[in-house]
């Protein structure tokens, strides 16, 4: 017998204004944001958009595409948004989006794009 599972709209389970501050310790010698500790915080938050979609426990099986459009500096504020792409039976996409926002100047430029495979 096969089991049926009801949809879930996509705005169920996404993140649309999660931010995270810049710190001096997030730094390269570039001053800039390192990429390993963006990376950090979007599989985390694909993994929280996972888990709210999928009502269980999920672990990331790839990253599809990992694309660092700009850098992001000591004390910008990244706007992060995530959400689900496409759910299949077993496993399902999502996609992650991150914007760094002067808090100065209030400019925004966006800095990452990524899709995640759960």
């Amino acid at each position: 017998m096969e089991r049926r599972y009801e949809g879930k709209p996509v705005s169920a389970s996404a993140i649309v204004d999660q931010v995270v501050e810049v710190f001096p310790n997030d730094l390269n010698p570039h001053g800039t944001l390192f990429g390993g500790r963006v990376m950090q915080i979007v599989d985390s938050l694909a993994a929280i958009v996972a888990k709210r979609h999928s009502g269980r426990v999920c672990v990331t099986l790839g990253i599809d595409s990992v694309r660092f459009l700009n850098p992001a500096r000591r004390g910008d504020i990244l706007v992060c948004m995530a959400s689900v792409n496409k759910a299949w039976r077993t496993s399902m996409e999502v996609g992650v989006k991150v914007v760094a926002e002067d808090f100065r100047t209030l400019e925004h430029k966006e800095i990452l794009s990524a899709y995640f495979t759960f």
